[in-house]
């Protein structure tokens, strides 16, 4: 027995070389593929390099001040000027992400529930602007109640419930979800401001307004999702804030076009009560006054 163990010790040490060298191989691949990766995305990024997305400014309601800066620097942990990179799309984006993924599971669904870059894409959006904030409060009032619908990282939802309106969030992304709910505890919000599931149906007749900026050219099932759930929503005379931008391209590979909203909600019952660079307002007529 004495003289077999020479043979075992060298077998278990060349058992052991072989594995220091195949993980030596793992990890210079996996290397090498993390560099590839950041490579391809670079060159993605370079595509809209030219282009200038501001930081957002606090958005200012009243006595209150929302930070999204601040508010994802304490969600991620990441150090300021890295989100501040984040926002201006230059460590990463949402068109990159997109192209990224691989075409086989870029689906919708999927990918909204999922995406990384969209956190912070939605953070510089139009709907962050207090002049948006201002229209849209010009026209509710101060109570009543709202469905912030596809409403990001949720500065719109905040403004409105700073702003007196009882609110309800419904986003897909379930990132972001939970960065609105992060931001309503952070603001002490909690209680003005509901997160809602989207596979429950909205309650017919709930809302005062519903707000849907920037977010009817994502659904790719958009007659649908209007018809059978958004637009019964809201109550006779009660209104639809949107702004839709149907033009898919480079830089918004995600959108779905549509030629036919307008006359799909004078359809349903919808008058254009007021239009502007930022929105436009849809009014519910009661139905005595449909045709």
């Amino acid at each position: 027995m004495s003289e077999r163990r020479p043979f075992a010790g060298a077998r278990a040490a060349a058992g052991r070389a072989r594995f220091r060298l195949r993980s030596a191989r793992e990890e210079a691949t996996a290397r090498f593929g993390g560099a590839l990766g950041r490579f391809g995305r670079r060159i993605v990024l370079r595509i809209h390099a030219g282009e200038d997305v501001p930081v957002p400014a606090p958005l200012e309601c009243g006595d209150r001040s929302f930070d999204v800066r601040d508010d994802l620097a304490a969600y991620t942990g990441l150090p300021l000027n890295e989100v501040d990179r984040l926002l201006q799309r230059r460590t990463d984006s949402f068109r990159a992400e997109w192209y990224l993924t691989p075409p086989a599971v870029r689906r919708d669904e999927w990918f909204y529930r999922s995406s990384l870059t969209y956190l912070f894409g939605n953070a510089v959006h139009v709907h962050e602007q207090p002049e948006l904030l201002a229209t849209i409060l010009g026209h509710t009032g101060s109570n009543g109640r709202a469905l912030d619908f596809g409403g990001g990282t949720g500065n719109l939802a905040l403004g409105l419930a700073a702003g007196g309106l009882t609110v309800d969030f419904l986003e897909r992304s379930a990132l972001q979800k939970d960065f609105v709910a992060f931001r309503l505890h952070r603001h002490g919000l909690g209680d003005s401001v509901r997160v809602l599931d989207d596979w429950e149906p909205l309650d017919p007749g709930a809302y005062d307004a519903v707000c849907a900026l920037d977010v009817l050219e994502h659904l790719e099932h958009l007659d649908e999702t209007l018809h059978d759930n958004l637009l019964p929503s809201i109550r006779s005379g009660g209104l639809l804030i949107e702004s839709s931008p149907f033009v898919r391209n480079v830089s918004n590979p995600m959108h779905h076009e549509h030629a036919q909203l307008d006359e799909l909600l004078r359809r349903e019952g919808f008058v254009l009560e007021t239009e502007d660079a930022l929105c436009r307002v849809w009014r519910r007529l009661p139905a005595d006054q449909t045709d």
